[in-house]
């Protein structure tokens, strides 16, 4: 499993998942993106990206950064 940043239309960062078999090929999930941005005054509300993710036995944690007003990252 692989997460990452990608923009959207609107140049918004946003966070996919894709997995593969090999470690060479990659499908993206269909039900991308995974971590969408925040609605509102959201601290993340101009977009994410940064991620991590950590396997603890049988669940994801993830921590990522968000953007708000025009580019004030917080973590």
């Amino acid at each position: 499993m692989m997460w990452y940043s990608g923009l959207d239309s609107g140049s918004i960062w946003r966070v996919g998942l894709a997995t593969s078999q090999d470690g060479y090929n990659w499908i993206k999930y269909s039900g991308n993106p995974v971590l969408n941005k925040g609605s509102g005054s959201a601290w993340d509300n101009d977009g994410l990206g940064g991620q991590s993710v950590l396997y603890d036995g049988n669940i994801y944690k993830m921590w990522f950064q968000g953007k708000l007003n025009g580019g004030k990252v917080k973590i």
